[in-house]
């Protein structure tokens, strides 16, 4: 088939769990699949590549030099496919932001003082502005104990508090 717009992508995960494992029932549970499932993905994997692909040995399956052809290509694919739909991962050293504190005076004397020393020493970019508490409000802020969970896991955003 010249039309790749026809092509079930979701097939090439199959064809690689195939390819590691050798086996379509360790394939399917890999992958979340039932056996059968993943059986009829290998008829139309095969239907789509003109060749069988796989032959039953006593010892699971053997793949073709076909199969062995497209063994190295698929993991490209798949790899680089990965890395297209990956989100960016947080990197505090080089991540230029600032990020709006609201927090009682407490909170600020307690864990202001030493979240400003990590962030001068891992984050020099990101920046803090405080602002005072708003008791009962969801404001467009986050608390300080959000900043902290968001600075400690790497993750992108908080939730206002």
């Amino acid at each position: 088939m010249d039309d790749i717009k026809k092509i079930d992508l979701n097939l090439l995960g199959v064809l690689d769990a195939l390819l590691d494992e050798r086996n379509v029932t360790r394939a399917a549970a890999r992958l979340g699949y039932t056996q059968p499932t993943v059986s009829g993905m290998l008829t139309r994997l095969r239907d789509l590549f003109g060749d069988p692909l796989f032959v039953r040995t006593q010892r699971g399956l053997l793949a073709t030099p076909r199969a062995q052809a497209l063994a190295v290509p698929l993991k490209q694919l798949l790899d680089d496919s990965q890395r297209l739909v990956a989100r960016d991962v947080f990197d505090p050293a080089h991540a230029e932001v600032t990020f709006t504190v609201a927090s009682n005076d407490y909170m600020q004397q307690a864990l202001l003082a030493p979240l400003v020393k990590a962030l001068r020493r891992e984050a020099r970019l990101i920046r803090l502005a405080l602002a005072p508490m708003i008791i009962g409000a969801r404001a467009s802020r986050i608390s300080l104990a959000s900043l902290l969970s968001v600075f400690r896991s790497g993750a992108r955003r908080a939730c206002c508090m």
